[in-house]
């Protein structure tokens, strides 16, 4: 099922232009970071899912800040922060 998920979220955003709606397009991208960071608990094992969660998570970040939406930005940092506190060993370390 996440693998469904990301592709559809993949879709999405290669259909939504971050300059015609940013805010949509950041939110696409925070969902996206919520399936890598989903199957980094459900799997226990890092395969690259946390670098794309921090990538998607950063450019929404970016947009939230550039919008002046606030609980947008502490949503994406708060995020950020379960990334880089959760440990999952990467794949075959």
């Amino acid at each position: 099922m996440l693998d469904a998920a990301e592709a559809a979220f993949k879709i999405e955003l290669s259909h939504r232009r971050a300059g015609v709606d940013p805010v949509s397009w950041a939110l696409a991208q925070v969902n996206l970071a919520r399936i890598y960071e989903a199957r980094l608990d459900i799997t226990g094992k890092d395969r690259g899912e946390r670098a794309s969660a921090a990538l998607a998570l950063q450019a929404a970040l970016d947009v939230f800040a550039e919008e002046g939406l606030r609980s947008f930005t502490l949503i994406a940092i708060d995020a950020m922060e379960r990334l880089r506190i959760r440990v999952v060993p990467r794949d075959g370390v």
